[in-house]
């Protein structure tokens, strides 16, 4: 008796830590998706700086912006989408397709603090829900606050550091599933290839601090290069690649993700925009039960006003 009970114990701290990883991997993946090249080629998406020139020591900085006193910090924004994936479980084992809908409200404050330095601070309210597997139904808070330098001799190499705190919860909030601390390290730049065609590229180091469960923990290094079209005035066009090397905390466990994304954006007016996404993810792990495929499809809305 008290060994089946030892392994009940054991078997539900096992599902518990799959769980969690789980919610916490399709998170990444969803945040990647409906992020991707998007809003690649500004810093965060809410700010623009000129092509640098041969002349810019003689005529002194350009920034595409209004007057300093007329900068809008603040963003408001919310996403909802809709998406069918082929792996709902992110395992190497699935019983089926499923569709899950992720809707969002979020707020920015992007406050330039002089000499190309920003401040940047996130608050960010998501929660997943599944038409068939109700149970991976979760909650993901998302706090960041951190800095930017823009390094304007380097054609505007964004530099970026932050601190990040992912809680993540059951479907009636009653309890915590996941948390993690952890500091972001990250570069981001684009190239204005012509009119129409932009390239970008960023690379990025997330360090945990601690969390629970431990076994859920990791450390992630991820690059991602990607291509924008502006195909008319109203249609974006994104296609790009992310790889991520994961490294566990706890245990022996190391991952090596791949995503490849693209979708089309759609805006309706200047604070709302259509957008289709896809993506297919391709997960290795020294832990055979997280190797899997996904691949997802869908689309949504997307609203936004900066003041």
């Amino acid at each position: 008796m008290v060994a089946a009970a030892c392994f009940m114990v054991m078997g539900s701290a096992r599902s518990q830590s799959s769980q969690a990883s789980q919610a916490d991997e399709r998170q990444q993946l969803t945040r990647e998706t409906i992020g991707g090249g998007v809003r690649t080629n500004t810093l965060g998406g809410f700010f623009s700086f000129a092509p640098a020139s041969p002349s810019d020591p003689d005529i002194g900085e350009q920034v595409l912006l209004q007057p300093a006193k007329q900068y809008e910090a603040f963003t408001v924004y919310t996403n909802w989408n809709a998406f069918w994936t082929s792996n709902p479980d992110l395992l190497d084992s699935t019983d089926g397709s499923d569709t899950f809908f992720v809707g969002t409200l979020g707020v920015n404050y992007l406050p330039y603090l002089g000499h190309n330095l920003f401040a940047e601070f996130t608050v960010n309210q998501s929660g997943y829900r599944y038409a068939k597997n109700g149970d991976l139904d979760f909650n993901a808070l998302v706090l960041t606050a951190g800095l930017i330098y823009v390094v304007r001799e380097w054609d505007d190499l964004a530099i970026y550091a932050r601190y990040e705190y992912d809680l993540l919860t059951p479907r009636g909030f009653t309890s915590e599933l996941f948390s993690d601390q952890s500091i972001n390290f990250g570069l981001r730049k684009s190239w204005i290839l012509n009119r129409a065609l932009l390239a970008y590229a960023s690379a990025g180091a997330d360090f945990s601090l601690g969390g629970q469960p431990d076994s859920a923990l990791r450390n992630d290094f991820s690059m991602l290069i990607g291509l924008q079209l502006q195909v008319t005035r109203i249609v974006t066009a994104d296609l790009y690649y992310r790889a991520a090397a994961q490294d566990y905390i706890e245990g022996d466990r190391a991952d090596f993700n791949q995503l490849i994304g693209g979708g089309f954006s759609f805006d309706i007016t200047k604070w709302m925009s259509v957008q289709t996404l896809s993506s297919i993810a391709i997960n290795r792990s020294t832990d055979g039960e997280f190797n899997y495929f996904a691949a997802n499809l869908g689309g949504g809305i997307s609203l936004q006003v900066t003041f």
